[in-house]
């Protein structure tokens, strides 16, 4: 008890590398007008209703909005920094 470690993951083994084929252009009129700018992060649902999940507006081009759909983690390094403070 009281032990600690720090953990650091690499991208590759948290939520994964920023993957290209994640990022899909979409009309701007599918996009909330307050939402369409550069960052802003929205919650978008699949047409199976499988859940809802995050994705961000990458850039805007004209009347088309690319969104990213990876993981807002994806592409980055995760550092823990770890203490045990109970064992039950």
């Amino acid at each position: 008890m009281g032990d600690s470690k720090q953990v650091a993951l690499t991208a590759a083994n948290g939520y994964g590398e920023i993957d290209q084929l994640l990022f899909q252009t979409v009309p701007a009129s599918a996009v909330p007008e307050e939402a369409r700018k550069v960052g802003v992060q929205l919650m978008a649902q699949s047409g199976q209703g499988d859940g809802a999940r995050p994705v961000r507006v990458h850039e805007l081009k004209g009347e088309e909005i690319v969104m990213d759909f990876n993981h807002p983690l994806a592409g980055q390094a995760l550092n823990f920094d770890v203490k045990i403070l109970a064992v039950e």
